[in-house]
């Protein structure tokens, strides 16, 4: 069965935990619509995995979306070898202070030292290293830490 974005955010609950839309490696697979169905559960999602999907635009705007809830309940956020890029990564770090784990493993937009599983400590430290600048206008690298 094929369930696309637009049936996703037509779904009733109002409040949803878990959210998988891993997989999608067509740029055509999601579309602008991708942000309206994160957007429609960002403030209950407690666990988001967007990995292993490719259009880089999508993936932004819903990682953006779930960060600007102020009272958002994430904890678990899998972008595992999706085209996610640098700004949003630092916009979910700095709003959602609930974030327990990342996985940017294989993220090929993201800066060396960036892209790896991050939890707890390794999580800290990245927040950290991000609040300080150190990777500001760091270039884009094609290597997997």
């Amino acid at each position: 069965m094929n369930i696309t974005d637009s049936s996703l955010v037509r779904i009733p609950p109002w409040d949803l935990e878990h959210l998988f839309l891993a997989g999608s490696t067509s740029p055509k697979s999601y579309s602008d619509r991708l942000e309206l169905v994160v957007r429609k559960w960002q403030h209950s999602l407690v666990e988001l995995d967007l990995s292993w999907t490719a259009n880089a635009d999508s993936i932004d705007a819903a990682v953006m979306a779930i960060s600007e809830e102020p009272d958002n309940k994430l904890r678990y956020l899998n972008m595992c070898g999706s085209s996610v890029t640098f700004n949003p990564i630092r916009q979910v770090l700095t709003r959602c202070s609930h974030l327990e784990n990342l996985n940017l493993t294989s993220c090929r937009a993201l800066p060396r030292g960036v892209k790896r599983f991050h939890e707890t400590t390794q999580l800290a430290t990245l927040r950290a290293d991000i609040a300080s600048g150190k990777f500001d206008e760091a270039p884009n690298e094609d290597e997997d830490d």
